[in-house]
């Protein structure tokens, strides 16, 4: 453990050099997390930090969060971010998922977002899910994390307001990496070792029997969000945007705490000194 940390930390000091980290091909896991882990049958399946008791279970909390939305959307949004304004989220609610692709026919172009510390969970069923009362329950820092009864294994994320967010970032060749990460591992491995994702026939996946994509449309249609990501960093067109009171750091917006098949870097591992 001692030379990979060490080895990890070689990888961090040269990315916060060139400021572009290159992701190590090994899956680390660090403070006891493993997505299996947080993936196991105790409450519906699903990578919730919540067992089937209702406890919350900080280490399967994740703290990177991942958005689709239409050009248009991305585009009036990066005018009205501000000082007082770090995410706008219009509607008063932001649906989100836990992996790079696993929205991608809700929008056109990703949005990457890393949460707090200290950011609470609350959990609600389909049947339950909405900001008003849970904000004035627990106030704005908080992330709503839904079930489906409807489908098993699915979860996604509710942001009430642009509070729990540290950073937040789009078209970075760090996240084409996790997008492309998820990519190949999706094709590698059978239904069961990689999170849900939405297809362009609306059905949730994974299917039964087989591995990879379900069919070729569903590649082709992701292929092509893919390009125009490559397009956002050819062109150098993303940016990334912190907090006021945070390290306005890179690489503190892709570090995480719970690495996976997608981002392998943990916080857990020596970081470079600011």
């Amino acid at each position: 453990m001692a030379g990979m940390r060490a080895f990890l930390y070689f990888f961090l000091s040269v990315a916060a050099l060139t400021e572009t980290p290159a992701f190590s091909q090994d899956r680390p896991v660090y403070a006891g997390y493993t997505w299996k882990a947080c993936e196991q049958d105790r409450f519906r399946g699903a990578t919730l930090p919540f067992d089937k008791s209702g406890k919350f279970l900080p280490e399967c909390a994740p703290d990177t969060l991942y958005h689709w939305k239409k050009h248009d959307y991305l585009e009036r949004d990066l005018k009205q971010v501000n000082d007082s304004t770090l995410l706008p989220i219009p509607v008063g609610q932001l649906f989100t998922w836990r992996t790079p692709i696993g929205s991608y026919t809700y929008g056109e172009v990703s949005i990457r977002i890393k949460l707090r510390d200290g950011v609470k969970f609350i959990y609600q069923d389909q049947n339950t899910r909405g900001c008003a009362s849970a904000v004035a329950k627990n106030g704005p820092n908080i992330v709503l994390a839904v079930s489906l009864s409807s489908i098993v294994r699915y979860s996604e994320y509710i942001l009430c307001s642009d509070a729990p967010v540290h950073s937040w970032s789009y078209g970075t060749e760090e996240h084409l990496q996790e997008m492309e990460k998820e990519i190949q591992y999706i094709e590698a491995h059978k239904p069961g070792e990689f999170d849900l994702f939405h297809d362009d026939s609306g059905m949730h996946i994974p299917w039964n029997g087989g591995s990879g994509f379900k069919t070729n449309a569903t590649r082709s249609s992701l292929d092509e969000k893919v390009n125009q990501m490559k397009k956002f960093v050819a062109d150098q067109a993303g940016q990334i945007f912190f907090a006021k009171d945070v390290r306005q750091e890179r690489m503190d917006h892709f570090l995480t705490k719970t690495p996976g098949y997608f981002n392998p870097y943990s916080t857990n591992a020596p970081s470079p000194k600011p």
